[in-house]
């Protein structure tokens, strides 16, 4: 069996390392002699991660490798430092584990899976948004890794990438690129992509609910057996809410909330001081300012007959009336 799963983003802050612990717990379960663990980038959150996250995820590791399990770790974003050209993962390397930072393809039982990382750009001749399909999957550009293994690619069954395809691309400093041409000389290949973290068409999504916008999407995995692409579900290990200020909160699993309408952040803090129970965001009860409705009052334009009509329209007590109209 080859387990697919999409970017965890270990870190040490709660309630996101127990999320990461019980995922790899689930995959712990699954995951048995002779099997493949593939991870689509992003194993770490930071590129130079906490002892506490090397401590977790290396233990998983070991203990997979012990049991005979092959583990892939695709390079991602995250990944990578660039001040030192160096990535969080590369401590695997020592560890058994099969570092993808350059494209690559590889058969897997009885699937051929082609590998494409994230990859700096510092790393290719130019700095053009287009550099990693022209200087790498241009055909037509020799040397190039499309150009070399060609006859390879018509076997590829999935395409494994940490990388916005045409389907997402977000712009700014974000890299995307147009996989298309590649269709060509891999028609019969299937899309398995890692750091968009939504699930849709051709991406995996994160195992759990690793930010807001994620809020009500169930974490997956892909396993791959006998030539059978099944798609799993996750428990909810994390569940971002938006509440209204007193709504009760079930705490069985972990909670991140976003409250509208409380008094103040002091009471909300005090209401849900609950064990697995974490405050995202509080929207203040504002005030309401008084709203009067105008009626049928004489005002002929006069400095009387404008305080004739505000008393009116207030209620001003008949005694203050006389007396300021007095004066007036």
């Amino acid at each position: 069996m080859i387990l697919t799963s999409g970017d965890l983003h270990t870190r040490k802050e709660e309630p996101f390392f127990s999320a990461v612990r019980q995922t790899l717990e689930e995959y712990d379960r699954k995951l048995k002699k002779g099997d493949t663990f593939i991870q689509l980038g992003d194993w770490f959150h930071i590129s130079r991660p906490y002892p506490e996250e090397n401590e977790l995820v290396y233990y998983y590791i070991r203990k997979w490798i012990e049991r005979g399990v092959r583990i892939i770790a695709l390079a991602g974003n995250h990944d990578y430092l660039g001040v030192e050209d160096t990535y969080s993962i590369d401590p695997f390397d020592s560890m058994d584990v099969l570092l993808v930072k350059e494209p690559s393809i590889l058969k897997l039982e009885s699937s051929t899976f082609l590998f494409l990382p994230w990859m700096p750009r510092s790393h290719f001749p130019t700095d053009k948004r287009e550099s990693y399909f022209s200087s790498i999957l241009d055909s037509d550009v020799e040397g190039g890794f499309v150009y070399e293994n060609k006859d390879k690619l018509n076997d590829v069954d999935y395409i494994c990438y940490h990388f916005e395809d045409e389907t997402v691309f977000m712009g700014g400093i974000n890299i995307g690129y147009d996989i298309r041409p590649l269709e060509q000389f891999t028609p019969k290949a299937r899309r398995i992509g890692g750091h968009i973290h939504i699930k849709s068409k051709n991406y995996l999504g994160t195992p759990y609910q690793t930010r807001y916008d994620e809020k009500g999407q169930i974490g997956r995995y892909i396993t791959i057996e006998d030539g059978a692409y099944v798609e799993n579900s996750l428990p909810l290990f994390i569940e971002y809410l938006d509440i209204e200020y007193g709504d009760e909160v079930d705490n069985t699993t972990s909670k991140i909330l976003t409250i509208s309408n409380a008094p103040s952040l002091e009471a909300c803090y005090q209401k849900y001081a609950i064990p697995n129970v974490y405050i995202r965001k509080v929207d203040l009860l504002v005030s309401q300012e008084r709203i009067v409705e105008e009626e049928e009052t004489s005002n002929d334009g006069s400095l009387i007959g404008m305080f004739t009509t505000y008393a009116d329209i207030n209620s001003i007590d008949d005694k203050t009336k006389k007396y300021i109209l007095g004066l007036l």
